[in-house]
Order: structure tokens, then C-alpha cells, then sequence
């Protein structure tokens, strides 16, 4: 006589029950603020090799709305990442 394995039913949302799992998942968005970051001090210097005026306008794109809003949401983001740990 064979039994059924019991195979216990998950949902999608199963990984916002569980605050460990939760804070996990929230440290590794950051990666994504940590990436962009990243490509956009490359782009940096990339405008800084090609001379003052691709600096300076890559310097006013930094004080764009959505620059402003990416460095905010990323301060955030890792700042709760440093709080969680």
C-alpha cells in the first residue's frame, strides 16, 4: 500500500508572510538602485573624457528631477538595507 506525498499548496504571495524572507528579497531590489548607479558614473566619465561641454551637460542632467529622484530612492533604499543587517 502506497501513500500520496503530501504536497503543501503555495501561493505567489507566500514570500510576504514571512518578514525574513521579505527583508531578503528588499535587500537584493538594492542591487538595482546599486547598478544603475553604477552605469551612470560610467556614463560620468565617459562625458568627462569627451571634453568640458559633455561634462558640464551631464553635470545639469544630474540636477534633473528624475536624477534627484533615482539618487533619493536609492539613499532610501540603501539606507534601509544598512538598518535591516
Amino acid at each position: 500500500m502506497s501513500r500520496k506525498p503530501y504536497v503543501r499548496a503555495v501561493t505567489s504571495e507566500w514570500i510576504f508572510r514571512h518578514p525574513r524572507y521579505l527583508r531578503y528579497m528588499t535587500r537584493e531590489f538594492s542591487c538595482l538602485f546599486i547598478g544603475g548607479w553604477t552605469l551612470m558614473m560610467v556614463w560620468g566619465l565617459k562625458q568627462l573624457a569627451e571634453g568640458p561641454a559633455a561634462w558640464a551637460a551631464f553635470l545639469e542632467w544630474l540636477k534633473s528631477p528624475a536624477s534627484i529622484a533615482f539618487h533619493v530612492l536609492a539613499h532610501l533604499d540603501l539606507g534601509a538595507d544598512a538598518a535591516s543587517l
